[in-house]
């Protein structure tokens, strides 16, 4: 038995539905739309990078708690891989920085979240853990200069050192907010990150 849908280059794993159903239940009926939006500008950004970087998309996955775009056709070089990492960081900065003008103008709670939910995006996804933009872009950075033994033991020690400041956080961040559902989400996929890195 399947657990994803698949059409054309596009794959859905159907428990990634999950902790949409969860997040709507829980929060106001605009949480969700501005979410699915901000991580739609996320992976738009990382598109336009691997289009600009004259490489090809063999497939874009949807799972739990995440995305990941396959790329396909030649090699590129460390340089172009590490702008395609940073494309979709800096898409959410642009939304971000536009939509706080438009806060100044038009001050709302949806504006408030849109802003706060692309800057979020941003931050989670930078961080130098396996599997998040972060990680890849620093890698591909610091494979311009070492061997990629030592380039993969240098990023087993950032990975590890963030990876355990982040859970930290979440955890305490989770406790004196009550245990926010989002944020317990937040910190049970930084667990994953962790574990999927050790295998």
């Amino acid at each position: 038995m399947t657990t994803a849908i698949k059409a054309g280059r596009l794959r859905i794993n159907l428990l990634s539905i999950i902790p949409f159903v969860i997040l709507y239940i829980l929060n106001p009926p605009y949480v969700m739309p501005v979410l699915l939006f901000s991580a739609a500008v996320h992976e738009c950004g990382h598109i336009i990078a691997v289009k600009a970087c004259g490489s090809q998309i063999k497939r874009f996955e949807i799972h739990l708690l995440g995305a990941k775009i396959v790329l396909g056709g030649k090699l590129i070089s460390y340089k172009k891989e590490a702008l395609i990492f940073a494309g979709g960081g800096l898409a959410n900065l642009f939304t971000a920085a536009l939509t706080f003008i438009f806060i100044r103008r038009y001050p709302c709670e949806q504006f408030f979240f849109l802003f706060y939910c692309n800057l979020f995006f941003m931050l989670f996804n930078l961080l130098p853990l396996y599997s998040l933009d972060g990680y890849g872009l620093i890698k591909s950075l610091v494979l311009l200069k070492a061997e990629p033994d030592t380039a993969e033991k240098i990023m087993k020690i950032i990975s590890t050192v963030c990876l355990t400041c982040a859970v930290c956080a979440a955890v305490y961040i989770a406790y004196i907010t009550k245990y926010n559902i989002s944020l317990c989400i937040i910190a049970a996929r930084l667990f994953m990150l962790g574990a999927s890195e050790k295998k």
